[in-house]
């Protein structure tokens, strides 16, 4: 059995020779840590990027885009996901006219929204009606606010600066109803 040298346990110093065992060993060290920065870092940077780069988005489920409604009793509802904290999702109709109703500030849960058919039927007119969901930041939706806040009957020309369209969906309503 040969014999170990203090010398030889320890790497090599300036001046000295790398043996072949040194050299692997070396060699072996680099490959584990490129391994470990490619199975780990790589994968943490990219969930990371992921959770801060992510578009938000929203969906509406129902009613679907092209559905015909005997009246106005419409409830509404979908999905959404990656609304930064400082903005707001708000649902809309949109008639012939393209004035613009807000119908309702939404709340979500678990990745999901809804609006009852009570606030939707409100703001619904007859014929051919859009249905949108918009992103707002929380400091450009004060109109929006306050038109929900003095229950208004009329709509905007347009929405606010700042606002977003995320989604939409065309409704047809045949006879819509006063008294929701």
């Amino acid at each position: 059995m040969r014999q170990s040298s203090p010398a030889r346990d320890r790497p090599p110093t300036q001046g000295q020779q790398w043996t072949r065992p040194d050299k692997i060993n070396l060699w072996g060290v680099i490959i584990a840590l490129a391994a470990l920065i490619v199975g780990v870092g790589i994968p943490w940077a990219v969930r990371g990027y992921q959770h801060f780069f992510q578009e938000p988005y929203a969906t509406i489920a129902a009613p679907r885009n092209g559905q015909v409604f005997a009246t106005n009793r419409i409830a509404a509802n979908g999905t959404a996901g990656h609304i930064p904290a400082d903005s707001d999702l708000w649902l809309s109709a949109s008639g012939p006219n393209d004035e613009v109703y807000p119908i309702a500030e939404l709340q979500i849960k678990a990745g999901l929204w809804s609006a009852s058919e009570k606030q939707v039927c409100f703001r619904i007119g007859p014929h051919f009606q859009r249905i949108d969901v918009w992103i707002s930041p929380d400091t450009d939706d004060g109109a929006f606010v306050g038109y929900m806040q003095k229950n208004n009957s009329f709509g905007f020309d347009s929405v606010p600066a700042g606002f977003i369209k995320l989604y939409q969906v065309n409704i047809y309503v045949q006879h819509p109803l006063n008294n929701c």
